[in-house]
């Protein structure tokens, strides 16, 4: 069990209150945070010779306190024909409990940063998101099939990383997603995701399937065969929902900008103003940086 103050925690140990009792007395407290300053261990002679009080005293105290479990003995040598036995603190603080317990709610601390990125698609440690991600199957004008699907158990154990819930099935292919009036996170461009290609004219950042190339915001053009996209923009086909779009020009696009989100999270998220929700739009670019033939790291190109 943990006491946990802010960014601080302890240990603790739950005791009945007939327990307490051998804790209470001046010098038992004077034991105990002289062992709690020693978190190796100090033999009662020790201990006496520390807190200048007779041996009696202390055996007596430390003898009760073992017999509680509220200390333990840490080790144990030869001394003199006999046995010394080191004490040290069961944990660093003791608890009595007055009621029954019920289920726990895990709390997780997230930075303000990372909480206005992620909103509203995750809030109050439970996901509030459809992941649509490309059909493998043949589909669309191109007959394209996906080879995104599996960036989609990456993004999973990110957002859940995040989480204090579990999700229900949250998860759809391309060619199953009827209900747009939700928040959606979108994986895959738009050759390989009906998705991605519905919301392409109205992202911040157009692919021109003729040209095969990203344009920004500010008209920039990317033409990076492993460039890829992040996007955090209101759903323009359900008022008060958003969509969080991640995909490349190829797989291997998708695969940097998944890489980005996961190793550059901090620089994706930038700066929001409290309570509120913004819009965010990312490019990077794919490296691979020891040539295998896979990317392997990212660059950031261009942030708004």
């Amino acid at each position: 069990m943990q006491i946990i103050d802010g960014p601080r925690q302890v240990t603790c140990a739950e005791l009945l209150p007939s327990q307490m009792r051998a804790m209470t007395s001046p010098l038992a407290t004077r034991i105990l945070r002289l062992l709690a300053a020693r978190p190796n261990g100090m033999y009662p002679a020790a201990i006496a010779k520390e807190l200048r009080e007779e041996q009696q005293k202390i055996y007596y105290h430390c003898r009760r306190m073992v017999k509680e479990r509220i200390l333990i003995v840490d080790h144990v040598e030869d001394a003199r024909g006999g046995i010394a036995r080191s004490l040290a603190l069961r944990a660093g603080a003791f608890a009595v409990r007055c009621s029954e317990y019920t289920p726990a709610a895990r709390t997780l601390l997230v930075r303000p940063d990372h909480a206005a990125f992620l909103a509203p698609f995750v809030h109050d440690g439970e996901l509030h998101a459809t992941i649509v991600v490309g059909s493998p199957d043949p589909h669309g004008p191109q007959g394209a099939r996906s080879r995104d699907v599996h960036y989609a158990v990456d993004l999973g154990l990110f957002l859940g990383s995040f989480l204090t819930t579990p999700a229900p099935q949250s998860v759809v292919l391309d060619t199953e997603l009827r209900e747009w009036n939700r928040n959606l996170i979108v994986v895959g461009g738009v050759v390989v995701n009906k998705a991605a290609e519905r919301i392409n004219t109205r992202s911040p950042i157009f692919y021109d399937t003729h040209a095969r190339t990203f344009r920004g915001a500010d008209g920039t053009v990317f033409d990076g065969e492993t460039d890829g996209i992040i996007v955090k923009m209101p759903n323009p086909f359900a008022r008060g929902k958003w969509i969080l779009h991640i995909a490349g020009k190829h797989a291997a696009g998708t695969r940097a900008a998944m890489l980005a989100l996961l190793t550059h999270f901090d620089d994706i998220c930038g700066e929001a103003p409290k309570g509120r929700i913004v819009p965010r739009s990312v490019i990077v670019r794919g490296i691979d940086a020891d040539s295998d033939g896979i990317v392997d790291t990212v660059r950031i190109l261009n942030k708004a």
